[in-house]
């Protein structure tokens, strides 16, 4: 069994918008499409927020803040620090975090461009 870390979800929902600050309700969005991956690839998971209640996370070098309704990065993300963090899953599981990335971004894409 495997643990869902929010940790994980917010920094690559981070990386993946390219953006130093991201709402929860994004994050959310993030979240769910990356859980739906691994249920869909039979991975056994728990959801996990260890830091719940705490408002400046520090998670493997990398540095966020809980605000009232967004995060906001203080470490800048790069690919290396990015795959780090997600090194500790597996070699599936971190294949669906891109994916999961990627897939975020272009619904993000389309929901922009339609409310142009």
């Amino acid at each position: 069994m495997w643990l869902f870390r929010h940790e994980v979800a917010v920094i690559n929902a981070l990386y993946a918008r390219g953006e130093g600050r991201l709402s929860y309700q994004e994050i959310n969005k993030f979240s769910n499409i990356l859980a739906s991956k691994w249920c869909e690839n039979h991975i056994p998971f728990i959801v996990s927020d260890e830091n719940d209640g705490e408002h400046d996370i520090t998670f493997m070098n990398v540095r966020y803040i809980r605000a009232i309704d967004e995060v906001l990065l203080c470490t800048p993300l790069t690919e290396e620090i990015v795959n780090k963090v997600n090194s500790i899953y597996d070699e599936k599981m971190q294949k669906l975090i891109v994916e999961a990335r990627e897939e975020y971004l272009k619904k993000e894409n389309n929901t922009r461009k339609k409310s142009k």
